[in-house]
């Protein structure tokens, strides 16, 4: 989730969706090192939704920061891997436990890199921020994450990531709205304003 936040910065939404799609697609070839080979509806549905995504996103171009590509790559990647891994060779403890538990150890992370990078430690003193935390406390974690995680334990790994076809469409609509970035026939999605700085 870091290395998608760092990449957003100087990548266009249209090429992040593009990348977060391939999601399942990494989680097919990550399980056939565990000898878990998949179905054909499993083939067609990622193949499915994968040309869709693409489809949307055409014409974003793979442009951006070379920091912000490799970040997008590698976060997608460690995604795919970790949820193989959850479910494979080192399960989570059972329930909320091993979610706080991931959660935590995440958040853990994120904060020791962002001191080692030089990022500002400050208290935001407006709205704006704090409630863009509180929705992605309650939206991204307590509601979508654990739902994730839910999904992961109960079902296999492509079908539980299938979010990441839907929520390209999501992203481009807020992208749309909320970040000043515009969608057009053949051109995909481009931000309109300036990047900012990173």
């Amino acid at each position: 989730m870091g290395g998608t936040a760092y990449a957003e910065q100087t990548i266009a939404s249209g090429l992040v969706v593009a990348f977060i799609a391939v999601v399942p697609m990494l989680l097919i070839v990550i399980n056939l090192a565990f000898r878990v080979y998949p179905g054909r509806r499993d083939l067609i549905a990622v193949g499915v939704g994968l040309a869709g995504v693409l489809m949307l996103t055409q014409g974003a171009g793979i442009h951006g920061s070379p920091a912000g590509l490799v970040s997008i790559a590698l976060a997608t990647t460690a995604w795919a891997l970790g949820s193989v891994l959850s479910q494979r060779s080192h399960p989570l403890a059972p329930g909320a436990t091993g979610f706080a538990s991931e959660l935590l150890c995440g958040g853990v992370a994120l904060l020791a890199l962002s001191t080692l990078i030089g990022e500002p430690q400050h208290w935001p003193n407006q709205a704006g921020p704090w409630f863009a935390w509180l929705y992605l406390v309650v939206a991204g974690t307590l509601i979508a994450f654990n739902a994730y995680m839910v999904l992961l334990s109960r079902t296999s790994s492509s079908l539980a990531a299938s979010y990441s076809l839907v929520n390209p469409v999501v992203a481009l609509g807020l992208g749309v709205t909320l970040g000043g970035e515009a969608v057009s026939p053949g051109n995909g999605c481009r931000r309109v304003s300036s990047w900012p700085a990173s």
